[in-house]
């Protein structure tokens, strides 16, 4: 299963109230070693970066893209996700998610509800389906990129289902945060992951002892460690022992263990683990600050067994954030890295190839240089700072 376009309107916070993204391979494809073939000639991305200056929205819209992911493909309820932020959905969202599944292409569109929760007086809210409706159309009636995306309501071969004209029984059985998706996804294999809380303790799948092989490129200090969920709850229990020390430690509480070992160790233990399991089911993973607690080679690598067809057969794809533009001259596309702006306090985002034809200009020249502008501080801005830590020692 693969999604190959994301789109949401009526968001208060972007320009224009809308935000778009899409998958399939824009630029010419020269090497399929960044990309997954899912039709012959249509290619999805295997990495996906966001950069931009501090409070350009980029966290907001890895939400945005995990809220569809865990929607279309892990079938999740929009009320049990806790992905929801204030300001980020406001009643009458429209999200319409474009994906690849069983040699059909889908098109599910949502408008999403905001309403007060009911039987409590706190002012919480809860989230809800207002209308939704899926489409469906088969792989032979698709011949280029730009059929891809349409789904003509005057064509009688796509066929349609929506929430408003279910059957009784499918209705009595649906919850009101339940997509009707899930009707046609429910089968699929695939996985959404991510790494967007700063707290990474929670977020690792590997249980029993951790490979040697990932604890040496952290910290090669350490002789072993094993993680075991408890079955109450599934907050993870640590057995943790370094090398030449005969002391084995016990550990149940997050912080004792962010006592002993080092943050990026922590990261790395959650990230790879995550990572392992998005290449194995093809699926995705997304994470905020790629680079956080990480040296460069690190990343590097990171990216790397993402966009190898080796580590990655299945078509996984890592979708991140960064705040660094060195790390985007380790992607060798254009067409899979986004700018995020920021202006009279409306987000908004772009494709890097719509701004860049050339591929002989490294993307971090670009970048850092602000030749795009609003990609890097302003000198004014800078020099200005300048001059009041001057005066202020």
């Amino acid at each position: 299963m693969k999604l190959l376009k994301i789109e949401f309107e009526n968001l208060p916070v972007f320009k224009d109230k809308c935000f778009s993204i899409d998958f399939l391979a824009t630029d010419r494809v020269m090497e399929d070693e960044e990309l997954f073939c899912i039709n012959k000639v249509f290619y999805t991305e295997k990495v996906m970066a966001f950069i931009g200056m501090n409070a350009t929205g980029k966290t907001t819209i890895l939400r945005l893209i995990n809220l569809a992911a865990k929607v279309v493909i892990g079938n999740k309820d929009l009320n049990s996700m806790g992905l929801f932020h204030d300001d980020m959905i406001q009643d009458g969202t429209i999200m319409n998610v474009i994906f690849y599944h069983n040699d059909k292409y889908y098109q599910l569109k949502s408008t999403i509800g905001v309403r007060d929760k009911h039987g409590v007086l706190d002012g919480t809210q809860e989230y809800y389906y207002r209308e939704e409706i899926l489409r469906s159309k088969l792989k032979s009636s698709v011949t280029s990129k730009k059929s891809t995306f349409v789904f003509n309501e005057q064509d009688k071969s796509i066929k349609t289902l929506e929430r408003t004209k279910l059957n009784s029984d499918i209705k009595a059985a649906l919850k009101d945060d339940t997509s009707i998706v899930i009707l046609a996804t429910r089968d699929n294999d695939s996985s959404v992951l991510d790494l967007l809380a700063t707290n990474y303790l929670n977020y690792s799948p590997m249980q029993g002892q951790t490979p040697v092989e990932v604890l040496n490129v952290f910290d090669d200090n350490i002789e072993y460690l094993t993680t075991v969920k408890n079955k109450q709850d599934s907050t993870p229990h640590w057995m943790l022992k370094f090398k030449n020390r005969d002391k084995v430690y016990d550990i149940d509480f997050g912080i004792e263990l962010n006592r002993l070992i080092s943050a990026g160790t922590i990261k790395g233990h959650a990230l790879l683990g995550n990572a392992i399991a998005t290449l194995h089911f093809g699926g995705y993973l997304i994470v905020d600050e790629l680079e956080n607690h990480f040296n460069k080679e690190l990343v590097h690598f990171i990216i790397k067994i993402f966009t190898s067809n080796e580590t990655n057969p299945h078509g996984a794809c890592l979708i991140f954030s960064t705040h660094y533009a060195e790390i985007l001259d380790f992607i060798h596309r254009k067409d899979n890295v986004y700018i995020t702006r920021k202006r009279e306090g409306l987000l908004s985002v772009s494709k890097y190839s719509d701004e860049v034809k050339r591929n002989d200009v490294k993307k971090s020249e670009m970048i850092i240089s602000n030749s795009l502008q609003g990609t890097a501080p302003q000198y004014e801005n800078m020099h200005a700072l300048w001059e009041v830590i001057c005066k202020a020692v």
